[in-house]
């Protein structure tokens, strides 16, 4: 028997859960109906909080342990991570502790892996938010310590190239960060800001640290700047073209067993 794991870092918020991660796992279900689909999440915390409130959501190793327990015996572990920064690699680093226990077992790489994928993440921006006079789209991404932070630089110079000149790619805790954004924003003649989560769920990060009331959110920022400011909570989990992106990665994975 064939199985599916969706593991990514998970979110406490249950709208942001059922629209953006649970809707990745649903689309998988239909599109491998012959194959076994779980989800797990990464982050302790987040499965540590959710305990407390009844919803049980496994972690790696105790969903490919079940896994294996079912019958499965032939196993894909898709990464819902946007990069292959810290938390991507502890959940290879966990999955790899499993391998025993299947016959094959395929772990399939996160959406932005390769400059290929990043010139597709670039055309699924450009297309969520068209060009609008006097406006800038701003996506917030998570930024990681790992060198692999420097997806978020390239995205905005090929957003640029593609004939995005509005649109700014910026993160969270790492660079860049919104000094250097509101920095290359001045002077460009913009009225009006888009904040936007380049984020799979537009959770905590998006909600608090983009969207939020308080005087230190991007939101209140740009708006201490004299910007009209705009939100956006759709997080990349629920755009059906990042859905294809997922899809496509756990098909190559099958194919590499």
């Amino acid at each position: 028997m064939k199985g599916v794991l969706f593991a990514s870092f998970g979110t406490t918020y249950a709208d942001a859960r059922e629209r953006q991660i649970d809707r990745v796992a649903r689309q998988i279900k239909e599109e491998f109906p012959h194959c076994e689909v779980a989800q797990a999440y990464t982050s302790g915390m987040v499965r540590r909080i959710l305990e407390q409130r009844g919803v049980l959501i496994p972690d790696v190793v105790q969903a490919l342990t079940s896994f294996a327990q079912s019958g499965v015996t032939h196993v894909v572990v898709q990464p819902g991570h946007l990069l292959p920064g810290e938390e991507c690699e502890k959940l290879k680093t966990l999955a790899e502790s499993c391998r025993s226990l299947f016959r094959t077992m395929a772990i399939g790489e996160p959406l932005l892996d390769s400059t290929q994928s990043l010139f597709q993440m670039a055309e699924v921006l450009q297309k969520e938010h068209p060009p609008k006079n006097g406006q800038a789209i701003v996506w917030m991404g998570h930024g990681t310590a790992q060198f692999a932070n420097m997806v978020y630089p390239t995205l905005d110079y090929r957003l640029k190239e593609i004939g995005r000149k509005d649109m700014y790619v910026g993160t969270v805790e790492a660079y860049p960060g919104l000094e250097t954004v509101l920095g290359l924003l001045r002077g460009k003649g913009y009225q009006e800001i888009l904040l936007a989560p380049l984020m799979q769920v537009a959770g905590d990060h998006a909600l608090n640290d983009m969207a939020g009331e308080e005087e230190d959110s991007w939101a209140s920022r740009f708006r201490a700047e004299g910007y009209e400011v705009e939100c956006s909570l759709v997080g990349l989990g629920e755009l059906p073209a990042i859905q294809a992106m997922y899809l496509d990665r756990i098909r190559r994975a099958g194919q590499e067993e």
